[in-house]
């Protein structure tokens, strides 16, 4: 069985991948630093059927009670 290594493309990818995650990161801590509201609500800025949908999926996991 052949050991399959990884070339530059692979780590180079990966580094963007990381740095482009650190940047959203960052400015996403920006914008909930502005206020309360946007901490925890996100700005109120979701639609009501992707807060459902979130909602949905997080009960189907076997350690969340229904409400």
């Amino acid at each position: 069985m052949d050991i399959v290594g990884l070339s530059n493309l692979d780590y180079t990818l990966m580094a963007l991948y990381m740095l482009f995650l650190l940047g959203m990161g960052l400015y996403y801590r920006g914008f909930a630093s502005e206020s309360m509201e946007n901490y925890f609500l996100g700005g109120r800025k979701m639609k009501g059927w992707m807060n459902g949908t979130s909602y949905a999926v997080t009960c189907m996991n076997a350690d969340v009670a229904p409400a």
